[in-house]
């Protein structure tokens, strides 16, 4: 009888470690942008110069990649060659690389932020603020280096529905007022993530964006979540 009593305290024990170890300290908040391997999704997109030509975009997290010995989700766009290298934590989600293409020439660019660009801070509520401050490391063609002071101010404005392609959906907006350092002065980006999905909106100086479908598991319920767009072979 004494051996089964220490087996039950060791076997409880260790479920209650493992689940100290697994539980999330803004459950609700972490939702908004649910990280996975094999999560897709799609969206429709168009530059504000040609808004005319719509593109649809399939993104999804294909790979992790470590950099510094912290390992971050790959989430990758090939047909507009855009990409992140991103983790997530009980503070927040965080940036720590960036691939996107030169708006002139026919090149990508290559950024590395240091410290990494707080994207989004735990707990999300309505009027929660937080700043950056920093340097990012673009790299051009592989070879050359140039290095910017960056600074950024978020603001939860509100928590929204929103309706687009994928449905109606329950949203966070975020503003961001960027200093890119390039001496243009500060940019205003807006941003939409919807509980359980992610990436929602993105409404920016250059380009606006929506989501169209998606396939998502969460990684705080653990559940599936689908709505595919009507024809999914034209989002590349």
């Amino acid at each position: 009888m004494k051996k089964y009593f220490f087996i039950f305290i060791f076997l409880f024990s260790f479920l209650i470690l493992f689940a100290e170890n697994t539980t999330c300290e803004f459950p609700v908040s972490s939702s908004f942008f649910p990280v996975n391997m094999g999560n897709v999704w799609y969206y429709k997109a168009y530059k504000c110069n040609e808004p005319e030509k719509i593109l649809k975009i399939r993104a999804d997290i294909s790979s992790t990649e470590n950099i510094d010995g912290i390992e971050y989700y790959f989430f990758n766009a090939p047909s507009v060659e855009i990409r992140y290298l991103i983790r997530k934590d009980n503070s927040g989600v965080h940036l720590k690389a960036m691939k996107f293409p030169f708006p002139i020439f026919n090149f990508s660019i290559y950024v590395l932020f240091y410290p990494e660009f707080p994207m989004i801070k735990f707990p999300l509520l309505k009027g929660e603020k937080w700043n950056y401050k920093g340097k990012a490391e673009a790299t051009i063609l592989g070879i050359f280096k140039i290095t910017r002071d960056v600074s950024a101010d978020f603001e939860v404005l509100k928590r929204d529905k929103v309706i687009v392609d994928a449905g109606r959906l329950d949203t966070y907006h975020i503003i961001v007022k960027v200093d890119e350092g390039d001496g243009k002065g500060i940019k205003i980006k807006k941003y939409w993530y919807a509980k359980n999905i992610g990436f929602t909106i993105s409404d920016n100086d250059n380009h606006k964006c929506e989501l169209a479908g998606y396939v998502v598991k969460s990684d705080t319920d653990g559940k599936e979540r689908k709505k595919v767009p009507g024809v999914e072979e034209e989002y590349k």
